[in-house]
């Protein structure tokens, strides 16, 4: 057997024996689970959809196409609305919470690469 075919095997194995069990994962999920799950798996087909509406403009030089992209943005609002929703917080909390955070990072007032990579709102948390 290969060296490549060895790892393959090994590796294989190592995930046999490390992923959680999926009827372990059934009898312990409760409803609010199962609701986390669904609004996140819609948000990420959206954010994709939204992707592609970007990718045929940007790579194939199509017009973009506004109408989807709105459309997409509104399924995306429905998904976060959602998880806020059953997670209790508001748009307007979600909003102030990032605006706090980004002036942490950004504080001189804009944007910069050094402090994008110096990232000072999470060295407290590091």
């Amino acid at each position: 057997m290969s060296i490549e075919n060895e790892l393959a095997a090994t590796y294989s194995n190592f995930v046999a024996a490390h992923v959680k069990d999926g009827e372990d994962i059934r009898v312990a999920i409760r409803a609010i689970d199962c609701h986390y799950l669904h609004m996140l798996i819609g948000l990420s087909g959206e954010v994709g959809e939204l992707q592609g509406a970007f990718k045929k403009h940007v790579m194939y030089d199509k017009p973009l196409d506004l109408a989807n992209v709105i459309e997409e943005l509104g399924d995306i609002e429905f998904y976060l609305e959602g998880l806020r929703q059953s997670l209790g917080v508001t748009r307007v909390e979600i909003l102030a919470a990032n605006i706090n955070k980004l002036e942490k990072r950004y504080y001189l007032g804009k944007y910069s690469n050094t402090q994008a990579q110096e990232r000072v709102d999470k060295s407290a948390e590091a």
